[in-house]
Order: C-alpha cells, then structure tokens, then sequence
C-alpha cells in the first residue's frame, strides 16, 4: 500500500514513529563512538600513546625469549617496550641488536654507569630485559644519558662521534634517524642453557654417582649382616649376662657365698673339726710338756742336793775321793746330757758341753 493511501492520522504517526527510530540510531551511534574513543585513549594512556619516550639499545648473545613488545623493567616496574630485534652482520663482534624505548620521566634514573640487564622469566625460556638505575656504581663521573633543554628539547649525550670516530663529551639534539643511548649489557645464560649444561654435568657425574649409590648398598648390606650378627651374639651372650647377674647377687650375700665357692661347707666343717682337734691336742701335750718339766724340775734338785751332800761326805772322807769323783762327774755327765735333750731345753735354758776347768780326771792307781 502507498504511502499517500494513508490517511492524514496514520501519516502523522508514522512520521513520529520515524522520528523516534532516528533519535535511538542518532544515540546509539553517539555512544558507540564515545565508547571507541575511550577505548582508544585508555589503550593509547596504557600503550604510552601519549608519553614522552626515548630511545635504547643494546645487544645481546641470543634472541631467545625475546620478542617485540615485551616489557622493559626498572626498579620492578613497567618503563617501556622492546620496539625492534634483528641480528648483527655476520662480521660484527655483537650477535643481536635490541631496541627499546623508555618513557617519561623513568628515563631521568638512567645514567651513563646503567647496564641492561638479561635475566630468566621462567621455566620455558622466557627472559626479561632490565635497566638498572644509575649512579649505583662508585664512578663519580657519570651524566644523565638525555636531559630536557631550555625550550623543551630533549638531548642526548654523546661520548663517541661516529663521523670523526674520536671520543667526545657533549649533549646533542635528537635526530630522526638515531637508534638510541647505547647501555652495556649484562646477560646471564638463558635457563635452557643452563638447564642443558646442569644435564650435561649431571650426565657426566651420573656414573660416579651409581658407583656410589652401589658403594652405599653394599655398605648398608654389610651394616644389616653385623647388626644382624650381632642380633644373634648378644642373645648367645644373653645366658652370660644372667650368670653373671647370678654371681654378683652370690657376691653381694653377707654370708660368704665366694668362700662357700672356695671352699665348699663340708670341708670347711672338717677343717674346723680338724683345727679343734688339733688345738685340744697342742693344749693337752702343753700341759703334759709342764708337768714333765716341774716333776724333772724338782728330781734334778732333789739330785743336786744328793750330790752336794755326797760332796760334803767326800770332802769329810778324803779316802772315798776318787769314786766319790768318779760319781760326780758320772752324775754331772748325766745332768748335763738331760739338759741338752731337746724335750728339756725349755725348762732348763741354754746348755753347756763344755767341761769345767777344775774337773780333775783321777790317775790310774787312784790317787787324785
């Protein structure tokens, strides 16, 4: 159906309803455009878009983990990106060249004594790049690798001029077709080679290392054979322990067990029986021995006074001297001899064979 079909109510409605649909597209599309614009300046703010940067450079052994974009670090945060990695002429003493950019105003820490630093990320090759802060190191004579001229201008400092190739100390403008501020790298070897070089040195000692894992075997093979030898010696040595345990109790018993042991109790009761006997006996032929010696004590006196009778007798009666001497002497032989017999030395003391000096021996016709 034509629009001119339509009555004047519907056209009028319609003209509404088309008027309507143009402000909701009109809105929509001033929103879309707002929200793109805030994504591009949140973007380009977080991209650093807007920031001030200047450029690095510094080379490196190997590309290995390494990829355009990826973050430069300083003092632990985010500064900049890598923008370019290619590899040096074939000639060149370096092997790849990396570029980067640092942005405003982290680039005010980096001095001339700065080092880019490589360092792992992880396990599976990933490394970072690091600038450190200047003036860390004792070298006093060190500038500020750009500084901010009078009129906004940055400059870079120059320490080596490539046309006149003499060494030279000078700020100088930036010029569109200047790769950066040269920083001397300080790389350590990517955790891949030094994974594959630990494998290597852990390949190279893994022999000694079985020598020894069968070295410690045997070690601890021949540990449990002596412990369980001696296991079976200190229950062999068990009985002992109890013996002696025995013997020490026997030994501590107040009643003479070690004696008992020495000398058993039927021939100590004999020896005591014996020992008695014995004893009885010695005071019994004491007794005897003293009774002898007083009874041969009191004869011999009884006999010493005969003779001295006799010899008063024979000094009265000269006629009977010589068998009166005869007598004497025989009777004085016989006391000496008593006196020298072993069972009567006690009581009468030391003897004398000696003869007296007036002994007189009577002449044959018996005239003394």
């Amino acid at each position: 159906m034509a629009l001119q079909d339509l009555t004047p109510q519907l056209r009028t409605r319609l003209n509404r309803v088309e008027r309507a649909v143009g402000v909701f597209v009109s809105l929509a599309t001033l929103l879309l455009v707002a929200g793109f614009a805030y994504y591009a300046h949140y973007t380009a703010k977080r991209k650093g878009w807007f920031d001030v940067t200047v450029p690095y450079y510094t080379m490196v052994n190997s590309a290995a983990g390494f990829k355009e974009g990826d973050r430069i670090i300083l003092m632990g945060f985010e500064v900049g990106e890598i923008t370019k990695i290619e590899a040096m002429p074939p000639n060149d003493p370096f092997n790849v060249f990396v570029q980067f950019v640092v942005k405003a105003p982290y680039f005010g820490y980096l001095w001339t004594d700065s080092k880019a630093k490589v360092g792992s990320a992880d396990f599976l090759g990933k490394r970072f790049l690091e600038v450190t802060k200047g003036g860390a190191t004792s070298d006093t004579n060190v500038f500020a690798t750009y500084r901010t001229e009078k009129d906004g201008r940055l400059s870079v400092w120059i320490e080596w001029d490539d046309v006149t190739q003499k060494k030279v100390a000078y700020y100088a403008p930036l010029t569109n077709n200047f790769k950066g501020y040269f920083l001397e790298p300080n790389e350590s070897p990517a955790i891949t080679e030094r994974l594959e070089s630990l494998l290597n040195q852990v390949e190279k000692a893994l022999p000694n290392i079985l020598i020894l894992t069968n070295q410690i075997s045997g070690v601890l093979t021949n540990s449990a054979n002596l412990v369980a030898r001696l296991d079976r010696t200190v229950e062999s040595a068990q009985p002992v322990v109890t013996n002696l345990a025995d013997i020490t109790t026997r030994l501590r018993d107040p009643h003479g067990s070690l004696g008992e042991w020495l000398i058993p109790t039927n021939i100590n009761q004999q020896a005591q029986t014996a020992l008695g006997s014995a004893n009885a006996t010695l005071l019994t032929a004491n007794t005897n021995l003293e009774v002898v010696a007083a009874n041969l004590n009191i004869t011999l006196d009884n006999l010493a006074q005969l003779t001295g009778n006799l010899k008063e007798q024979v000094q009265a009666n000269s006629l009977m001297l010589t068998e009166l001497s005869s007598l004497i002497i025989n009777a004085d032989d016989l006391v000496q001899g008593l006196k020298r017999h072993w069972l009567l030395k006690g009581p009468f003391g030391a003897a004398t064979n000696a003869v007296p000096s007036s002994r007189v021996q009577p002449s044959v016709g018996g005239t003394p």
